[in-house]
């Protein structure tokens, strides 16, 4: 039972990352839009 359930937090933890990852990518596409919108 307790590895089944580490083994569903590790595929989580796994799966979070990895969404972090986009994020952090798609945060700094529209920050470099929003500069490049201010520069004009």
């Amino acid at each position: 039972m307790d590895k089944d359930r580490l083994d569903n937090l590790e595929a989580m933890i796994a799966f979070l990352k990895e969404a972090e990852g986009k994020i952090q990518t798609v945060r700094q596409d529209l920050e470099k839009e929003a500069r490049d919108i201010s520069a004009g």
